[in-house]
């Protein structure tokens, strides 16, 4: 969250021009699928390549989608204009526009999938309200609102991540475009009580994304904090220090152990910005996309420390200018970078650290920078769908590879 609250990463107004487009019935594909080059097995010597496939008009959605998280009913969507999440069923392919309405001037702007914990048996949906400064709890078979908690300590929740205990809410805190970012937090919500025990406040500002990890059988949560990211018209320029926090919440939530790790930052140029933890199947290593350059941070879980830092990144791909990004990360360790700024995708191999595909084109409207937003990964024994956002075409898309 960095500024703008209709924009995952860039921060850019480019978003609200979605409205003035017009959306076309939900659920109503309007594309064929395309053939887009290959993905290729690049940490063998002569490795195998799969075809890649874009459906860049699977479905349209509401105004302003800008989140996605995978449960057992399918795939949900947040649509921030519309203040409603949605579902889309991967399987018979067919969107449930408006599933859940959140009540108006809510921004919703992330949501946490609990499995089975809603009334019905179903799975539980936990959603930031960025407007509302609340958090809506959500009955996933029948869209109820089972609760919505408003509290002093949610102050412009940008992020949400379900523990085993608590439910934890980063809050990015935007003051305004004169004062920026006050000082963040991680609210704690009990699930069996639904009520906030505790705000922790964060070393960094801007605590946008979240996520819940297990090391050394121990849950650690990690926190990822942008700091102050401004965008103008020269550019993108930031203020403060980002970086990464583990809290370890105890029996007592109001006192944490927390570890803070700065990212740094690179003489000379502009490249920082974390955006959401993804964590490599298998290993302690965590990557971070860029929300202002086409690069990768990792972290070490086990050892906690940065293996690339903002002095030291992965070098995804070469451009000019600012360019913002979404990460996901498949069972093999593949990651899969949106790059808003190209309205493409790449896929980089962990692995080895090399590329195994893109630039992936993911469709264009009018010529209109469309801005690809969350992306998440759904695969099988047949093969990898990511799925993802464009923010300008309302419109949920796919690249798909086969085995």
């Amino acid at each position: 969250m960095f500024g703008e609250k209709y924009n995952v990463f860039s921060g850019l107004s480019v978003c609200v021009l979605a409205l003035a487009l017009g959306v076309a019935a939900c659920g109503e594909p309007l594309d064929e699928v395309q053939p887009a080059g290959e993905l290729v097995e690049v940490c063998e010597e002569g490795g195998a390549s799969h075809e890649l496939f874009v459906d860049a008009r699977l479905s349209t959605t509401g105004p302003l989608a800008n989140d996605l998280a995978v449960g057992s009913s399918g795939l949900w969507v947040v649509e921030s204009g519309a203040n409603t999440l949605s579902l889309f069923d991967v399987e018979r392919e067919r969107y449930s526009a408006g599933a859940a309405a959140l009540g108006s001037d809510r921004n919703p702007y992330a949501v946490a999938v609990e499995e089975g914990a809603a009334p019905s048996g179903a799975e539980r949906l936990w959603v930031a309200n960025y407007s509302a400064h609340s958090v809506s709890v959500v009955d996933g078979e029948t869209g109820d609102i089972i609760a919505e908690m408003e509290h002093e300590a949610l102050k412009n929740p940008s992020a949400v991540a379900v523990g085993e205990r608590y439910v934890y809410v980063g809050n990015v805190n935007y003051l305004s475009v004169a004062e920026g970012f006050g000082e963040g937090s991680v609210a704690v919500i009990s699930r069996d009580a639904l009520e906030v025990v505790a705000s922790v406040a964060t070393a960094f500002k801007n605590p946008h994304s979240l996520s819940v990890e297990e090391v050394d059988g121990q849950e650690v949560l990690v926190v990822s904090a942008a700091g102050e990211v401004v965008f103008g018209g020269e550019g993108v320029t930031l203020r403060g220090e980002a970086g990464v926090e583990l809290m370890r919440f105890g029996a007592e939530p109001t006192s944490p152990a927390v570890a803070s790790y700065a990212l740094g930052q690179r003489e000379g140029s502009v490249v920082g910005a974390p955006g959401r933890p993804v964590r490599v199947p298998g290993t302690d290593r965590l990557y971070f996309s860029s929300a202002t350059a086409p690069v990768l941070f990792a972290f070490d879980l086990g050892e906690t420390r940065w293996l690339h830092d903002a002095s030291n990144p992965v070098e995804v791909y070469a451009a000019s200018g600012d360019a913002t990004h979404s990460l996901a990360v498949d069972s093999a360790g593949r990651l899969w970078l949106t790059a808003f700024n190209q309205d493409a995708l790449y896929v980089w191999d962990t692995r080895c650290d090399t590329l195994a595909a893109g630039p992936i084109p993911l469709g264009q409207v009018d010529d209109l920078v469309e801005g690809p937003q969350s992306v998440t990964i759904v695969e099988d024994a047949e093969g990898i769908d990511a799925y993802y956002l464009l923010s300008n075409a309302s419109t949920l898309g796919r690249v798909r590879v086969q085995w």
